[in-house]
């Protein structure tokens, strides 16, 4: 009845973004029948930041979107809620995802909507559903896309937006219609690794690159302040949410190439503050081109443990 959104251009959802032909993607490196070996678990979700603050806080609400597919209804989702929530993401992520929230507060929220709508309509809808994170539990209601994006206004502490020329590719076609309006929808985590107790221990970045240059010339600096300052921010923020003294949190940028020249891929790691980011360490990785990413948890358990000598 769900479906994971992907991306796709805007203009036209028919067109895919460019991707190497033999490594693979993120997905297929770092999923977690790989992470499982090695202790860990990754969780993706979207989040907000209340640019409102002098300091921007993280607004303690996350949200994971999934597609409803054109032949079923809302009301037919929301009567078989917890058969198809559980089918879809699992038990055992559903439990880490909750225990993660639980720890630092969160509210989980899940975004359910039929993508064939009219996005320019207000009246077009979203459903809402809360995940109760003790007992995992489901409640879902049906807004309309008026009321969604004054939630997104809401939780990001006002008006938000990508720009004049909105998105070029976008997971869905909601998403595409809100970066032309002022309650563009969160950015997202791409992947927050969390160990055995569901504690967080590493932030993940995936940047492509399309431009078929050296993999090692890929750097924060080239994006960072310049172009992608705020979405850099975002996370380092969202890092300072969850860490503690005793508990530093890495942030690690993964780029990785679509031209089937370079087969490596450059592991980055990123220190300071919202506003003043910069490169901590950095390493070019060969990646298997037959299919077997085994190496790929380990390479992300080393910078969890801090065993890595870059």
């Amino acid at each position: 009845m769900l479906e994971k959104p992907f991306l796709a251009g805007c203009a036209d959802r028919g067109i895919l973004p460019q991707q190497h032909p033999t490594s693979g993607t993120p997905d297929d490196w770092f999923h977690n029948d790989l992470f499982a070996t090695v202790g860990l678990r990754g969780i993706s979700f979207d989040f907000f930041v209340n640019w409102r603050n002098e300091a921007p806080t993280v607004t303690p609400v996350i949200w994971i979107k999934r597609l409803l597919r054109p032949e079923h209804s809302y009301t037919a989702f929301l009567e078989n809620i917890n058969q198809v929530v559980t089918d879809e993401f699992g038990t055992d992520y559903l439990v880490a995802l909750c225990a993660f929230a639980n720890k630092y507060d969160l509210a989980v929220q899940l975004v359910v909507f039929k993508d064939t709508q009219d996005w320019s309509e207000n009246a077009s809808e979203v459903c809402i559903v809360d995940i109760g994170p003790e007992r995992i539990s489901f409640t879902g209601e049906v807004i309309n896309l008026g009321a969604f994006k004054g939630l997104i206004q809401t939780y990001s502490g006002g008006a938000v937006s990508v720009g004049t020329k909105g998105l070029i590719y976008g997971t869905s076609r909601l998403e595409c219609a809100l970066s032309h309006t002022n309650a563009a929808y969160p950015g997202d985590m791409d992947l927050l690794v969390v160990n055995e107790e569901s504690a967080p221990v590493l932030i993940m970045e995936f940047k492509k690159d399309t431009k078929g240059g050296p993999i090692d010339s890929q750097r924060l600096s080239n994006y960072y302040p310049s172009r992608d300052k705020r979405k850099y921010d975002r996370l380092a923020i969202f890092r300072n949410f969850l860490q503690t003294q005793a508990r530093q949190i890495p942030v690690a940028v993964v780029y990785y190439p679509t031209s089937a020249a370079i087969t490596q891929v450059k592991i980055e790691l990123i220190k300071g503050e919202p506003g003043a980011l910069e490169t901590m360490a950095s390493n070019v990785f060969n990646k298997n081109q037959t299919g077997d990413h085994s190496g790929s948890a380990s390479a992300i358990k080393a910078i969890v443990d801090k065993h890595y000598t870059w």
